[in-house]
């Protein structure tokens, strides 16, 4: 606000929000109003622009007031086609969907990247060399951590300790959870105790994991992007990305052949009995050949 309110109404400004905020976005909307100087860049992802985070439920006054503003005041931007189309609509304005940015360049280093895509590791996946899902992220509702019991134990109960999971940590609040999943689920699962994790460890997570696991929560990523995903068609070679299915990004990759999607944890099972068959080197070259389709995708 102090900021907002030190800027020279003599100078011309154009204000971008690459994450936009609910907050934010009112102050300098209603501040284009009333100074012509001012020119706005919006880029909804929804998550920050809402008050209130539930399905359906708009930030009406930030809306109405984007509504009000001349169309050369203002430029609107959305992550993904879905909520695209849905802001379009509600602002009858245009609205660009801009995805997450590409780089297609990694943090890690090409001798990593090397040690972690071309490992001599056995072609068939075992108790000894399992297959690694990762869920990366913190375990909460909306990232769908509560699935993680039910899918554990029916990937133990038709594959063994052919599986591995690798996760985040419960908060220590709701720690029980963890321990109730790891009693009941008689499956490996390794937990990482950090708050967050540091770059260089989120990168070595991924860039060694063989499968992504996003069972977000429908409700909350109808129209959201997920940067866990964009950052994993980027920065690794080898993961299959499984997502469930209804949420924005998943729906839009599915249609071009990059995720595999799921409904059910059957189908979950499912797709996991398929990458167990197929072995690594033909998972490696599914996954490969999926990146150069997002590539051509985005590009």
């Amino acid at each position: 606000s102090r900021k907002m309110k030190q800027l020279d109404p003599k100078v011309d400004y154009i204000i971008y929000f690459p994450s936009c905020d609910y907050y934010f976005a009112l102050e300098t909307a209603l501040l284009s109003k009333k100074n012509d100087k001012i020119q706005l860049k919006y880029r909804f992802i929804g998550v920050m622009e809402y008050a209130k985070l539930e399905l359906n439920r708009f930030p009406n006054r930030l809306f109405k007031v984007i509504r009000e503003l001349p169309d050369e005041k203002i430029t609107l931007q959305a992550e993904v086609k879905r909520y695209t189309a849905l802001l379009t609509g509600l602002l009858g304005k245009k609205v660009t969907e801009t995805p997450y940015p590409t780089e297609f360049t990694s943090s890690v280093s090409s001798e990593k990247e090397i040690l972690y895509s071309k490992a001599e590791l056995p072609d068939d996946y075992s108790p000894e060399m399992p297959l690694k899902i990762l869920l990366l992220g913190k375990p909460r509702i909306d990232k769908g951590s509560l699935d993680l019991k039910p899918i554990a134990q029916s990937t133990f109960e038709r594959f063994g300790n052919r599986v591995h999971f690798d996760c985040m940590s419960f908060p220590k609040k709701h720690r029980f959870s963890e321990k109730k999943i790891l009693q009941d689920a008689r499956t490996n699962i390794t937990y990482h105790y950090e708050k967050w994790l540091p770059k260089e460890k989120y990168l070595h997570q991924m860039a060694s994991a063989e499968v992504l696991l996003l069972p977000y929560e429908i409700g909350v990523y109808w129209y959201r992007g997920s940067a866990v995903f964009f950052d994993a068609m980027e920065k690794t070679k080898k993961a299959l990305i499984l997502a469930r299915k209804g949420n924005a990004f998943a729906d839009e990759m599915f249609s071009k052949d990059i995720i595999l999607e799921y409904a059910t944890i059957n189908d979950l099972m499912e797709h996991i009995e398929v990458i167990l068959n197929n072995g690594r080197q033909k998972n490696t070259a599914i996954s490969m050949q999926k990146r150069e389709t997002y590539k051509k995708l985005v590009s």
